[in-house]
């Protein structure tokens, strides 16, 4: 399928995925009434989460192609948050608004970045991680991994942090300047991702560096400064949460707030690190030295 082709799937099954996950969205409002609204825009939220990921799922199975869902990560924050904004009375307000802004800055960032890399549903363009299972399982066996490890995981992990984005559109309708500190600490993530991908844009062009291993920039104090980046994005959103609780009075409800971020940062540490060093030592040499000598992961000075 031509890179092309494949764009306009990807946009007419996201807006399909949209579409459904909103009509689910209203459907289980008429269906649920709690005492405590904001519970009710959670577990309405989360199943429109839900319904869009299987019509996402549906789309990667007919293209066999599980990185038809990669962009759902950066897409779907800012609809978690729009679309309870628009339907509900009362979260349109500055402290969502503001955050909605920072949210979309976060998007757009990250689908850039995938929107000028992507190169069409082949096989051979489908993520390494994903054809090493597709290759290694049985097919229904893929299936089952595919679904609930590959795509629904993600899922889960960003509407989890998302949930403080819901906070504080529901908190927020008289905006306390303390929000602001959580949404800062997400600016300096998306800062440290836009520097890592400056660095690795220079990097590249210069054509004597065709077959080097990256190490200026942040790469030369992090071997993985857009993971850095990206986890320092989701703590943000983890901190305004809690600056929402705290201010509120909702202390019990602290751990909801924070635990997006914590599970994002266990992802990224315990998974993400290692696959991508296993990968980079298979195709640098030097990838063993610079490991000894570069940090894992926050940024450090090199050691001797």
């Amino acid at each position: 399928m031509s890179r092309k082709a494949s764009f306009i799937l990807v946009i007419f099954g996201y807006l399909l995925s949209t579409l459904i996950g909103g009509i689910g969205y209203l459907l289980l409002g008429t269906a649920i009434d709690t005492e405590y609204k904001l519970l009710e825009i959670i577990i309405k939220s989360a199943f429109m989460d839900i319904l869009a990921t299987i019509v996402v799922y549906l789309f990667a199975l007919f293209l066999k192609n599980t990185s038809y869902y990669d962009p759902y990560w950066s897409v779907w924050p800012p609809i978690l948050l729009a679309f309870p904004m628009i339907m509900e009375q009362g979260l349109f307000n500055t402290t969502s608004l503001i955050t909605l802004i920072v949210v979309l800055i976060y998007s757009f960032r990250l689908t850039f970045n995938w929107a000028i890399r992507f190169k069409g549903f082949t096989k051979e363009e489908e993520d390494y991680r994903y054809r090493k299972y597709r290759e290694t399982l049985k097919p229904f066996l893929f299936e089952i991994v595919n679904f609930f490890g590959l795509i629904m995981m993600p899922t889960v992990l960003v509407f989890f942090g998302s949930i403080p984005m819901l906070y504080a559109a529901y908190y927020g309708e008289t905006f306390n300047a303390l929000y602001m500190i959580g949404l800062i600490i997400t600016l300096l993530g998306i800062s440290i991702e836009i520097a890592s991908d400056l660095a690795l844009v220079n990097f590249k062009k210069n054509p004597d560096n065709k077959g080097k291993l990256l190490s200026i920039g942040l790469w030369k104090y992090s071997r993985h400064p857009n993971y850095l980046g990206e986890v320092t994005v989701w703590v943000g959103f983890g901190v305004l949460g809690l600056m929402v609780c705290l201010l509120n009075g909702l202390y019990s409800e602290i751990w909801i707030n924070l635990l997006g971020a914590v599970l994002i940062f266990l992802l990224f540490n315990l998974i993400s690190v290692k696959l991508m060093d296993d990968r980079m030592k298979g195709r640098y040499p030097e990838y063993t030295e610079y490991m000894r000598t570069t940090s894992r992961f926050f940024i450090l000075p090199r050691r001797k």
